[in-house]
């Protein structure tokens, strides 16, 4: 058994602490919030969410990632700089976009311009803000000060909801947690900014702190063409595969709500959001630390330790989520249901059948950052381009043809699954055809 070095251990436990105090807080906090708001609340805020996501990897083109894999500071900067302007840009095409179409927009998600609809204009927002905290999260793994970030994640939690639980009090409602659903991007960026000490916007607009080589660099190495040819396979490929996959994991919130009801779409939007607790932030947390190492180990072309390292950051992923998974698998209606009220009943069912499925997204964080690392986004966008369809149809022959939620879910989640086996298929080969060289 080959273990890892004790920095990338210590690491991942500061990552996991961090993230697992967060969660602890949010746990917390979560029975409190669902007596104060409805499910239809989280169901109206769900598909807000789901819009941004399908847009977020739009805005910036992912490039954001590709800070990490920068040769040096002066590159990086670059990428930040140019994924800034991309994402302004897209924000505002986004915008006239939604002025324009507002009504079609609303009529077909369901939404009452009347009275609520008038939140879709703060997508961009939004999404602008998503792209600035990508940055500074990429430049949390560059210069791996994960302990650091630990902190900011236990704060920001603390701050989010104590804000849904204070303002909830005084006026629960769904627009409540859509404004905090805006605002959440920008608090976790100054965290990461000023509590986790990365000056991002400083380093991004500044040369000070340079060698006179560097600062020459600085000047004349800055070409965004050059830029988006070097790191092309993030807009080409990257990007519209996470656009894929962000389209079908936010699918079902909009079949759910406009097939069922917001009360479905809310049941859905809450049993995910509780299964991210012990299982995708987890395994986002040893992502981050493995994408940050792998990165400067595939560079000094040291392949056999990189696919060391692929092996045993699954295998723990593995047995963290194997705990969680069977929890919510035998007990997840009772469990939502004394924990959250007897009104989330349902909402367990639905995070039985889920938590099959992200126990596999959780177990292929290392491979989505080792398919990015060996550049294989090509392969990986065919894999999306397949599965995601497949999803969609999984979808609508439940909800339509069956007109059952649990249905349209069960087929759902048998093709995620598969997708992501696909994927993890997908790393294990690249790693191999590299060692074998």
């Amino acid at each position: 058994m080959i273990f890892l070095a004790a920095k990338e251990f210590k690491q991942i436990i500061a990552m996991i602490s961090g993230t697992s105090s967060a969660q602890i807080v949010t746990l917390l906090f979560s029975p409190l919030l669902t007596r104060l708001y409805k499910p239809e609340h989280f169901g109206q805020v769900g598909v807000f969410l789901a819009i941004t996501a399908v847009l977020i990897p739009i805005a910036a083109l992912t490039l954001p990632m590709a800070i990490v894999l920068a040769k040096n500071t002066v590159e990086a900067k670059e990428v930040s700089l140019l994924s800034l302007v991309i994402a302004f840009v897209s924000s505002l095409v986004f915008l006239v976009v939604i002025v324009f179409n507002i009504e079609f927009i609303s009529q077909s998600l369901n939404i009452n311009t009347d009275s609520d609809g008038y939140y879709l204009y703060w997508v961009p927002v939004a999404v602008f803000l998503a792209a600035m905290l990508q940055i500074a999260d990429n430049w949390v793994i560059r210069m791996q000060l994960f302990t650091l970030k630990a902190k900011a994640t236990l704060i920001h939690s603390c701050i989010i909801n104590g804000l849904k639980l204070s303002i909830g009090f005084l006026y629960p409602s769904a627009m409540v947690l859509i404004v905090i659903a805006i605002v959440n991007p920008l608090i976790n960026t100054l965290l990461l900014l000023f509590v986790g000490k990365v000056k991002v916007l400083l380093l991004t607009f500044s040369t000070s702190g340079h060698s006179v080589t560097e600062k020459h660099q600085a000047v004349t190495l800055f070409n965004w063409k050059s830029l988006l040819k070097k790191h092309r396979d993030f807009p080409l490929f990257q990007s519209p595969q996470a656009l894929l996959n962000a389209l079908s994991q936010a699918s079902p919130v909009v079949v759910f709500a406009t097939l069922f009801g917001s009360t479905a779409a809310g049941f859905y939007s809450f049993s995910c959001a509780m299964l991210a607790v012990p299982i995708v932030l987890l395994g986002k947390a040893v992502g981050d630390v493995f994408f940050g190492k792998i990165a400067t180990e595939v560079n000094n072309q040291n392949y056999v330790y990189v696919k060391k390292l692929f092996f045993q950051s699954t295998c723990i992923l593995i047995l963290i989520g194997l705990v969680p998974l069977s929890v919510v698998i035998f007990l997840g209606p009772e469990l939502f249901s004394f924990i959250f009220g007897e009104s989330w009943t349902e909402a367990g069912v639905y995070a039985q059948w889920l938590s099959l499925w992200t126990f596999f997204v959780l177990i292929n964080s290392p491979s989505l950052k080792l398919i990015i690392t060996f550049k294989k986004q090509k392969q990986s966008l065919i894999i999306n381009a397949i599965t995601t369809p497949l999803r969609l149809t999984a979808l609508v022959v439940g909800g339509y043809v069956y007109q059952s939620e649990i249905v349209a879910l069960f087929a759902f989640v048998v093709v995620g699954i598969g997708h992501n086996i696909a994927i993890i298929t997908l790393a294990y080969r690249s790693v191999n055809k590299f060692c074998d060289k």
